[in-house]
């Protein structure tokens, strides 16, 4: 569940998978209010589900194209809090505050992001791509694992 006010999008309790609605918000914020900053706090969140972050992620991705600065409020729930930086989605929405998890994390898919063979952005729209990265066998595999089309 989610509530909007202001720039600030607040989570609360399990994320569950429906992005959509959170991604509606997120236009309303950026495109209708033209908010250049937005604040995802995660403080009262419980479980955040891949199925909701990885397009989440992505959708923040696009904005930052677009310059809309994204800052984070980590879930008070320590496990949360942990599985938002290991699996790199805090690096991937506030790389200024947050470092990169892909090479050194053996304990978490880390989300890695795909560079697009052209730019991309809500006026021109094309494949944006998320997955993860393991190491297996001590060779990287990639895995796609969401694809987001604007």
């Amino acid at each position: 569940m989610f509530r909007s006010e202001s720039n600030h999008l607040y989570f609360s309790g399990p994320t569950g998978d429906d992005v959509l609605p959170v991604v509606a918000a997120l236009h309303n914020l950026v495109h209708k209010q033209g908010y250049k900053d937005v604040i995802l706090d995660f403080q009262r969140s419980g479980y955040l589900d891949p199925k909701f972050m990885l397009p989440l992620v992505a959708t923040a991705r696009l904005y930052r194209i677009e310059k809309v600065d994204f800052e984070l409020v980590e879930p008070e729930d320590l496990q949360s809090a942990r599985m938002l930086q290991n699996t790199n989605w805090a690096h991937l929405i506030w790389p200024e505050k947050y470092d990169a998890r892909d090479d050194r994390n053996q304990m978490h898919l880390s989300a890695i992001l795909g560079v697009p063979k052209r730019e991309v952005s809500f006026e021109r729209p094309g494949i944006f791509v998320m997955g993860v990265r393991a190491l297996v066998a001590l060779h990287e595999v990639e895995v796609l694992v969401d694809r987001f089309l604007p």
